[in-house]
């Protein structure tokens, strides 16, 4: 694997944004992205995501996939030749806010 390809048995997942994805050098790796599901299809085998930097990706998704519009989630899965991808976990990003009281 080259450099630009993280090794991923280690579990490490290169985080992209749309307009990485889009470049087609992520083909048949797996890849984290972040965002938030704007539209799923009758059937619930497709939804979109929209990333961070506002592009939209196509999910294939399984019968189980949970998502809500207003939430924020990171999905991890396996990029197709048309920058699609297939979801193998999904999980609910968590706004974590720590205070300090001087």
């Amino acid at each position: 694997m080259s450099n630009d390809h993280p090794n991923n048995e280690e579990g490490r997942y290169p985080r992209l944004n749309s307009s990485m994805l889009n470049t087609g050098k992520w083909v048949g790796c797996l890849v984290s992205l972040v965002g938030k599901v704007v539209n799923r299809d009758e059937d619930g085998k497709k939804a979109i995501l929209e990333c961070s930097d506002g592009g939209k990706v196509t999910l294939h998704v399984d019968k189980d996939f949970k998502s809500s519009p207003e939430k924020v989630i990171e999905v991890m899965g396996s990029v197709n030749e048309d920058m699609s991808i297939q979801v193998r976990i999904n999980c609910l990003m968590v706004a974590l806010i720590i205070t300090h009281h001087f």
